[in-house]
């Protein structure tokens, strides 16, 4: 048989390939379209490299966003204090306070204005 497989741009690289390993043992004739965002992908590879030196991990994006949900979901899945926030405006002093190194990462449609918003808010903590 003939099989497509297409992953969720935001999905993880290694169940594309566990699933494409799979479908091969079905069939010969597969086609894969890997239409993850690499953005993404190295966000996350970025996370699991500050989790060994910071305290708290900001997420900057949408509460909609599927993106900005995965990457949090990183930095919790790495033991890192993690808060999701839209703006600079929501981010809480009590968040800060006695914290020494702080993680910034925003989804891939964040505005850089936002990000630019939320660097000066951390910056003289």
């Amino acid at each position: 048989p003939r099989i497509g497989l297409l992953i969720q741009t935001t999905g993880k690289i290694e169940l594309l390939k566990e699933v494409a390993a799979k479908l091969l043992e079905k069939t010969k004739n597969l086609t894969v379209a890997n239409t993850i965002c690499l953005n993404s992908f190295f966000k996350k590879e970025e996370i699991k490299e500050m989790a060994k030196d910071v305290n708290i991990l900001l997420v900057i994006g949408d509460r909609k966003s599927n993106n900005t949900k995965k990457l949090a979901e990183v930095g919790l899945s790495y033991g890192i204090k993690t808060y999701r926030i839209e703006s600079a405006a929501e981010i809480q002093n009590a968040w800060l306070k006695g914290k020494t190194k702080i993680g910034l990462t925003a989804g891939a449609s964040t505005p850089d204005v936002l990000i630019k918003q939320v660097e000066e808010k951390i910056k003289f903590f």
